[in-house]
């Protein structure tokens, strides 16, 4: 069940035999051939693809991927950490599902690119992180993520510590700076 207008990537397959090739192994077959977040987030079997008078592929007779639950395909790992915790909170949001494993990929979830950049710009505003996007893509599960954070956060401490206390003010003045800033574009956004 997913808020009116939320877009999926879904894939329809006509598997002839039997037995159907699972999600899973759809997902690690495609996964060899595109990227990531190119790799669909549900899978609707078919016996056949619906077809126009003229032969062409019928979308609008397509089924709706409704009732098709977005699940983890790996064992569920409970976050840990507070950062993990709240990356959790933020994709259960972004993603709507009910549960976020630690090993859980977001685009296996359901997250596609418009998605990421709504969790870019959540992180940003809620958590204070500020990363390149393109770096969302590459840490697709919590545990990937969290423990990139946690040694940029780190590399930040360090590099504050070998700075002079001025300088270390002055960084510490600018990133309040920045969080303000984004929390002001975050209000306006949401107005």
């Amino acid at each position: 069940e997913h808020a009116p207008g939320d877009k999926r990537l879904v894939a329809y397959v006509v598997a002839p035999g039997e037995p159907r090739p699972t999600d899973t192994e759809l997902r690690d077959f495609l996964r060899g051939k595109l990227p990531e977040h190119m790799v669909p987030a549900l899978f609707v079997p078919l016996d056949a693809l619906p077809l126009t008078f003229n032969g062409k592929l019928d979308r609008r007779a397509l089924p709706e991927p409704e009732g098709l639950r977005l699940k983890s395909t790996s064992a569920f790992v409970a976050p840990q950490t507070e950062m993990e915790q709240s990356l959790s909170a933020l994709w259960r949001e972004v993603l709507q599902v009910e549960s976020v494993s630690l090993n859980d990929s977001f685009f296996e979830l359901g997250g596609n690119s418009l998605l990421i950049v709504q969790m870019h710009g959540r992180m940003s505003s809620t958590l204070g992180v500020d990363i390149p996007l393109t770096e969302l893509f590459q840490y697709t599960t919590i545990g990937m993520l969290a423990k990139h954070l946690s040694q940029m956060v780190q590399g930040d401490v360090e590099a504050d510590s070998s700075q002079s206390g001025e300088a270390r003010a002055e960084l510490r003045k600018q990133r309040k700076q920045a969080r303000k800033t984004r929390s002001r574009n975050q209000e306006t956004q949401d107005e």
